[in-house]
């Protein structure tokens, strides 16, 4: 039985009949869009209208965030008078977008503001001695961190020391119940916040401290033009990190990436045109309207690589970048980087791969090497814990020092592992599915041993992943409508927590000859398929190899689909997108 992704079963979702006919009548959608919401946990009309209409008036308001009051007086006096503002974040795409939100308020506002970037291959995650040693010897009057400085007590302690003022902006896990002695903390995750979806990104806190910002200075609560025109714009940097943070698309991240999509699209701010022109190319894709799946895809790990390989700076000029030429340049620069980026991150994937072979059936897996380059080590873990379906630490040594990163599947509690093997390290940040840490090299024993008992008595073992494919509901094929098509666009954007709907037709009849699109490993097919009168156009990409199989089970009857549904841009008619076939038993 011929599948083509998916697994060999097919496990369809019970339908709900009874209450599908209700919510579909109370929203005016069809009975399998209201399958697809109660697929979703969303069985009331009131929660699930607020879903589909996903507007911005669903965002929280920045106050709701601790001490943001207190950010946006601090701030407020640095622009008022002509302070100079020093915005430290990380040279991932949640933090160079998180940087240059908040660089480019302050910066039309007026302000005096620099940017600093750590580099992850020689200053590591976030504020450290080292950085902190430059910025006092740099003396600005303000640091604002953005994705970073939540576990930084020490370092905000110096920097405050010398009298410089310190407001700390971070979404990741504080260390402890401990938070350092800043000016402020905006941090949805500290203890006592009771913030309402504390899930949100680096640049999502970013974008509300700006907004905070924005509202202070404009009458009233609604915001100046300016401002308003600003805060739309960097809602495509808020997309972009959101999903390049793997984030659940859910509550407000739902809104923001949905309205940072559209943003990014019709971006006139050339460093975001530059961005997505180059992705396109990449892509070799249309003009059509952004989805996360291009962001997750193309934009954001053109974004990573520049930190990847120690040189952040050229995304964040990217993302400041005004002058269109410029713009261009750093595009193309950046776009080489991320060919580089991925030739070594494949090379380190392989080698990781066949030394995790001999490691047998150990809770998490943790490897090290002298060669591997730093910056793809994190690119490596996420492929080891997808193949093997559990957490993976990968660390390179450079002397007597090494750096890691980890990766691992939903439930992993990353976070809460490493700050159980602390003694062993010399520092660890990041969240439950993905982490960063530092260790010497005459330690690494102890935090392997450490890593792997822990890890031993705090998670569940490793259970075979259940390669059944999931169905959302199955779909005639005379209601493929383009009615239906739109409506399941509705329920985008798609990502964590919000995956696309697979919809599955039975008893399928091809129509006409399978045909080949493109050349090469890459070519796809496509097909008429239906059943009575009607068909649909469906598209498999990269299937082009089973063109002659899909045609003799069309010549010997009846198959079954499983596919996504889009609205065809070109046609205006519905399409598959299939995921897998299967000869009709």
């Amino acid at each position: 039985m011929p599948v083509t992704t998916g697994g060999s079963r097919w496990k369809l979702r019970a339908p709900a009949p009874d209450r599908r006919g209700a919510l579909a009548d109370a929203l005016r959608v069809s009975p399998i869009t209201a399958q697809l919401l109660i697929n979703r946990g969303l069985v009331e009309a009131g929660a699930a209208g607020r879903f589909l209409e996903a507007s911005f008036e669903q965002l929280h308001q920045p106050e709701l965030l601790p001490d943001m009051d207190r950010a946006v007086e601090r701030l407020l006096a640095a622009v008022s008078g002509r302070r100079r503002v020093l915005v430290y974040g990380d040279a991932d795409a949640d933090g160079l977008a998180a940087t240059a939100i908040m660089a480019r308020l302050l910066s039309m506002l007026g302000c005096p503001v620099e940017t600093f970037i750590p580099c992850r291959l020689a200053d590591g995650y976030g504020l450290s001695p080292e950085t902190v040693e430059r910025i006092v010897a740099a003396r600005p009057d303000l640091v604002v961190t953005v994705d970073c400085g939540i576990t930084s007590r020490s370092e905000v302690a110096t920097l405050r020391a010398a009298g410089i003022g310190v407001v700390v902006t971070d979404h990741h896990q504080p260390r402890g119940g401990d938070l350092p002695e800043a000016d402020a903390v905006v941090a949805p995750r500290r203890p006592g916040s009771a913030y309402p979806f504390p899930d949100i990104c680096g640049a999502a806190v970013a974008f509300k401290l700006a907004w905070g910002l924005a509202q202070a200075l404009s009458p009233g609560r609604r915001v100046s033009p300016e401002c308003r025109e600003f805060l739309n714009d960097a809602t495509a940097l808020v997309a972009l990190g959101t999903v390049a943070d793997v984030c659940p698309l859910l509550d407000e991240n739902r809104v923001m990436v949905r309205y940072g999509l559209k943003a990014m699209t019709a971006s006139r701010h050339a460093g975001l045109a530059s961005l997505v022109a180059a992705s396109r190319r990449r892509y070799n894709a249309s003009r059509r309207a952004l989805t996360s799946r291009d962001v997750a895809w193309g934009l954001a790990p053109a974004v990573n690589s520049a930190g990847r390989l120690g040189r952040p700076e050229v995304a964040l000029q990217l993302l400041m970048a005004t002058d269109p030429a410029v713009a261009e340049r750093l595009a193309a620069e950046l776009s080489a980087l991320n060919e580089q980026r991925r030739a070594l991150g494949r090379a380190v994937a392989d080698e990781a791969m066949a030394a995790a072979d001999e490691l047998g059936d150990a809770p998490v897996i943790v490897l090290c090497s002298d060669t591997w380059h730093g910056g793809v080590v994190g690119l490596a873990a996420a492929k080891l814990a997808e193949r093997f379906g559990r957490p993976a630490a990968v660390v390179t040594f450079d002397g007597q020092y090494g750096r890691g990163s980890a990766r691992g599947p939903k439930g992993s509690r990353l976070h809460e592992l490493f700050a159980a093997c602390a003694e062993h390290l010399e520092d660890h940040g990041g969240h439950d599915g993905a982490a960063g840490f530092s260790v010497r090299r005459d330690r690494f024993e102890a935090f392997r041993t450490a890593f792997l008992k822990v890890a031993g008595e705090r998670l569940s073992a490793a259970v075979p992943a259940d390669d059944a494919l999931e169905i959302d509901a199955e779909v005639p094929a005379a209601e493929l409508s383009c009615e239906l098509a739109d409506e399941v666009c509705r329920l985008a954007p798609f990502g964590e927590a919000n995956p696309e709907p697979v919809l599955a037709t039975l008893g399928a009849r091809i129509a006409g000859t399978p045909q080949a699109i493109g050349s090469g490993r890459t070519a796809s097919l496509r097909i008429r398929a239906g059943q009575g009168g009607g068909s649909v156009r469906a598209v498999g990409f990269g299937w082009a190899q089973h063109l002659a199989e899909l045609a003799e089970l069309g010549r010997a009857g009846r198959l079954d689909l499983a596919y996504t549904l889009k609205l065809d841009e070109r046609s205006g008619e519905p399409e598959m997108i299939l995921e897998a076939y299967r000869a009709r038993t």
